[in-house]
């Protein structure tokens, strides 16, 4: 039975049974006032009363799964075939890049003496929780480095499994927090920890945000984080939680709103500023992504699920290798100084040998 033939047995079905007690016909009003209860009653009986539709239907969902399965295991046969070169040297420098993150956590135990309290003196004043110095400075770049190579692991994956946008929009992620870092580690020397102190107290503007829409909230856990907010729009002024407002000092002349744009040119990344504005399209939901979806070459109009885009799958693994060179870089720079590992240096070098096979790998 045609789909719409059905519906209209079981919607005319379901408005009898709501008027069946009337002896007269009721007025279209009554029976557009009626629609979406016969509606919703329909849907919610339709496993019931038409099992052999709706059995088919899930049998019908149980098939395009297993088809995107056998879709997807072609997309990977094919990613790796097309690709798998720079792939592999994506994911060596990745797992070497885990490895640095390790090393820097080896360090840092070594480095720690619960006795000394110069490592983490208060951040902001005795009243609270919250330390700064070479500790907090330590610890923020390893979670940065950290998260920058698992952005760099999970966007090998996802360009391997044909998710080429998925895979932009973990690029887009990546870069942000490598104009970030960059920021953090050349605007002031490793041995500063004010611009640091700024990023990591910002934490709690965020927090604060995100808990105006949530219910059931510990009283205590609220009234610590808005004492520390307090305590430092006492040191640092309010601008301090205003979009990108813990980078003031590094832009002193910045007249009103401090856009992203303003940070990328502090670090001489701005010409790179298509790259965050492509990869942007992977984020949102503009229009420009949905029109440009639209392919009449393909008989269905529009890709679902994976596909083998090898321009923008490039693209991707070269932003993700120069920012994670970055990263990983600078983090090591950092920590390694703090921590009194002069020879960690060393490791930039195989860190840029591994940059440049990836883009030897898409170049050759």
């Amino acid at each position: 039975m045609d789909v719409n033939d059905l519906m209209l047995r079981l919607m005319n079905g379901r408005l009898h049974e709501i008027f069946s007690e009337r002896d007269d016909r009721p007025s279209e009003e009554e029976i557009s006032q009626n629609f979406d209860a016969a509606l919703e009653q329909v849907l919610s009986d339709l496993p019931t009363e038409e099992v052999e539709f709706f059995e088919r239907e899930l049998e019908a969902a149980a098939m395009g799964a297993k088809k995107l399965r056998i879709k997807g295991a072609k997309v990977r046969r094919s990613s790796l075939k097309k690709l798998g070169a720079a792939l592999r040297d994506l994911d060596n420098f990745a797992a070497y890049s885990e490895l640095l993150n390790r090393r820097m956590v080896g360090y840092l135990r070594e480095w720690m003496d619960p006795s000394d309290r110069s490592q983490m003196p208060p951040l902001l004043g005795r009243k609270s929780r919250l330390f700064g110095g070479p500790m907090m400075k330590i610890l923020l770049f390893l979670s940065m480095h950290a998260r920058s190579s698992t952005l760099a692991a999970e966007i090998s994956h996802l360009i391997k499994s044909g998710y080429t946008e998925a895979a932009q929009a973990r690029v887009r992620t990546l870069y942000e927090l490598t104009i970030y870092l960059l920021v953090l580690s050349t605007h002031e020397s490793a041995s500063q920890y004010e611009l640091a102190g700024r990023y990591y107290v910002s934490h709690l503007g965020e927090i604060k945000a995100q808990e105006r829409f949530m219910k059931n909230l510990q009283g205590g856990y609220k009234k610590e984080r808005d004492r520390d907010i307090s305590l430092a729009k006492r040191k640092w002024g309010s601008g301090l939680f205003r979009p990108y407002g813990w980078a003031l000092p590094v832009l002193p002349h910045a007249s009103g709103q401090i856009r992203f744009s303003d940070l990328e040119r502090v670090v001489a990344m701005d010409k790179h500023r298509h790259v965050y504005l492509e990869m942007n399209h992977a984020i949102h939901a503009g229009s420009a992504n949905l029109v440009h979806r639209t392919n009449f070459d393909n008989p269905m109009l529009h890709a679902i699920g994976p596909e083998l885009d090898t321009y923008y799958a490039s693209r991707v693994i070269k932003v993700t290798a120069r920012s994670l060179l970055f990263c990983a870089g600078e983090a090591t720079r950092i920590i390694s100084s703090l921590t009194g590992n002069p020879g960690a240096a060393l490791y930039t070098a195989p860190l840029a040998h591994l940059e440049n096979a990836v883009h030897a790998s898409l170049d050759g």
